[in-house]
């Protein structure tokens, strides 16, 4: 699931099945408001994010394919903020672009300077920025060597969000096998608040395990350990993190930006 806090409501995007999405509202105690939950018309969607587009929109991105040799990007506006907070689906646009002929997941959607932005890959950190109705284009990479605690391939999760600093804080995933078993860790990160958005700070630890994941597998039972987050928002210095339990259950992760800190290093920003 993905949240996205809009005054003193939280929206809720989440998969309730293996190729849709429903959304809801809940109020800042996490109490789902009755009588919300809307079943969006589109299917083989998977990882919800939220963002405000600097014209005061929802934009709700994923991941969904055509074809299983083509599993890319989309966002459709899920809401015009300034009319009010009803949810109307739009179009669909297409967001990474056909001529990367790999398969695209976990892009991390912010605003900066009125324009849009997708975080495509981690490491390399590669910036795609987008206009709505085309397909983006990359702006910006910047190579560096991240501080986990293992050699996995950083993955992308939660939008990013920007604290009282200026800079971005972020989050990522590592997937790896255990006794034949996937276990998937999540890290956090800092990069800076102005192009080219370079990282400055990286998780050496993890803050949410995949051992932090409880709950009973509705699939891939004795495949995967896992917790997956999908969306954060930011209010001070206070943090929520959405994530899925074992692919089963939506939990929220409440935490702050100096216990994040606390889970990082400082980065030599010129390797």
């Amino acid at each position: 699931a993905s949240i996205l806090q809009l005054g003193e409501r939280i929206l809720c995007v989440y998969r309730p099945d293996e190729h849709h999405f429903s959304a809801c509202f809940m109020d800042l105690s996490y109490e789902v408001d009755r009588g919300t939950h809307v079943r969006l018309p589109m299917q083989n969607v998977a990882d919800p994010r939220l963002i405000v587009t600097p014209d005061n929109k929802v934009l709700l991105t994923y991941s969904t394919y055509t074809n299983f040799h083509d599993e890319h990007i989309a966002a459709n506006y899920l809401m015009d903020l300034n009319r009010d907070m009803s949810i109307s689906l739009g179009p669909r646009m297409r967001v990474s672009p056909k001529s990367l002929a790999s398969r695209q997941k976990n892009w991390m959607p912010f605003v900066h300077d009125a324009k849009i932005y997708f975080i495509a890959n981690v490491v390399p950190h590669d910036i795609y920025e987008f206009v709505p109705g085309a397909e983006a284009f990359q702006k910006h990479r910047t190579s560096w060597r991240h501080a986990w605690f293992n050699n996995q391939h950083l993955r992308g999760n939660t939008n990013p969000v920007r604290t009282a600093t200026g800079d971005f804080l972020s989050t990522f995933h590592t997937a790896s096998y255990q006794g034949g078993v996937m276990y998937y860790d999540n890290g956090c990160y800092v990069f800076s608040g102005e192009p080219p958005f370079h990282p400055i700070w990286c998780g050496r630890r993890t803050y949410l395990p995949a051992e932090a994941a409880v709950e009973p597998h509705v699939r891939k039972k004795n495949q995967i350990i896992c917790t997956f987050p999908c969306g954060m928002t930011i209010d001070e210095d206070r943090l929520r993190i959405s994530y899925g339990d074992n692919d089963s259950s939506v939990k929220i992760l409440d935490t702050t930006i100096e216990e994040m800190m606390g889970t990082m290093i400082k980065l030599n920003i010129q390797q």
